[in-house]
């Protein structure tokens, strides 16, 4: 039934390469890397080998699509050919993420492999981080120098993991602040990138693993510099394509922000005035703020807040209170109901492992 869906399918969609904003990444590291579905391919025949499973069979399916049409398995170095074949693009992504679930929470999109140039974004993840002019932004907050050490590590991940069998210890992720244009708060992304449809090629010669830059007890990088002078980017290639997932991580950051705020409130030490170090600390730790089971009525509601004298407060500063506390309301909207979010983000780990 597939075979005979399918191919009815065209869609008229421009698929487009959208790269960084100019100026926002270290525009003098080049890599040699060109989008391919060759890699893909291959992941889908060495899964579907000897299995004759419904999964299997979609697997199949896909491999004899993308054959069918060779410009897809070469190297693409004209964007027009991703536009020629959109509609094998969507059934892609629709094979890597599920149909059934909200098409909001599949926040990814395809990118060339280790650049921050991206291609067949989800509308979920455009409405993100996608801007007006079609850049693909980077958090605004990073330096050159950390996208330069995000950069570097997800390529020496690969080459060192692929030629050496070492498994670098370096964490990739890019953590956005974004507005929430219907709340107006703050929530916060983690972008992780997926690189199993990506190939590596080795173009010279390696040099031995004692003579670079790579701690073999920690297996960290300990200086970026050196260890480009002794093992260069230009001794790869890539072809295939990433995928970058984005995770709301926003009730994890706000945690991390209350355990920041209780230390420092808790290394205050004020003697002689009045004050209300108690108190705060006594919201911030109560179980139903912590669970996002506030609203502005939490003070009143709360009486255990005011049984110490430093908890007095005056009506207007109740009243400021729970202004603030119905701002974090906004903000911690949905808590629980973010973790079916996960679910459906690592759909594609539990149907391409």
């Amino acid at each position: 039934m597939l075979e005979d869906i399918a191919p009815a399918i065209r869609s008229s969609k421009k698929v487009k390469v959208l790269t960084a904003l100019p100026g926002s990444t270290g525009e003098d590291l080049v890599f040699d890397s060109h989008i391919s579905f060759l890699p893909f391919i291959n992941y889908l025949k060495r899964k579907s080998a000897g299995d004759a499973d419904t999964r299997s069979r979609i697997y199949n399916y896909l491999v004899e699509r993308f054959e069918a049409e060779p410009a897809l398995l070469q190297p693409i170095k004209d964007s027009s050919v991703l536009s020629e074949h959109s509609d094998l693009l969507e059934l892609l992504s629709t094979s890597l993420f599920p149909v059934v679930t909200d098409p909001e929470k599949n926040i990814f999109t395809l990118a060339v492999p280790y650049q921050f140039s991206i291609f067949n974004d989800s509308a979920s993840f455009r409405k993100l981080f996608v801007n007006g002019e079609e850049h693909f932004i980077l958090p605004e907050n990073a330096s050159d120098e950390y996208l330069k050490q995000i950069h570097c590590s997800l390529i020496y991940e690969h080459a060192l993991e692929k030629f050496y069998g070492v498994k670098l210890n370096s964490n990739t992720d890019l953590v956005y602040p974004i507005i929430d244009a219907a709340t107006g708060m703050k929530r916060y992304y983690k972008l992780r990138y997926d690189k199993r449809f990506i190939d590596l090629h080795l173009k010279g010669e390696l040099p031995p693993i004692q003579d670079c830059a790579v701690c073999l007890n920690t297996f960290r990088i300990l200086d970026l510099d050196q260890q480009l002078k002794k093992m260069p980017l230009e001794l790869f290639s890539a072809e295939g394509f990433g995928v970058w997932v984005a995770e709301d991580v926003t009730t994890q950051e706000t945690l991390d922000a209350i355990k920041k705020i209780l230390r420092a409130l808790g290394e205050y030490n004020i003697s002689g005035i009045t004050n209300n170090i108690s108190f705060l600390t006594k919201i911030l730790s109560s179980e139903k703020f912590i669970k996002g089971d506030f609203d502005i009525s939490f003070l009143e509601r709360e009486k255990i807040l005011f049984d110490s004298p430093e908890s007095n407060l005056v009506d207007a500063d109740m009243q400021k209170a729970s202004a603030i506390l119905a701002g974090l309301l906004k903000m911690r909207t949905n808590v629980f109901q973010r973790k079916s979010d996960a679910v459906s983000n690592k759909w594609i780990e539990q149907n391409y492992e």
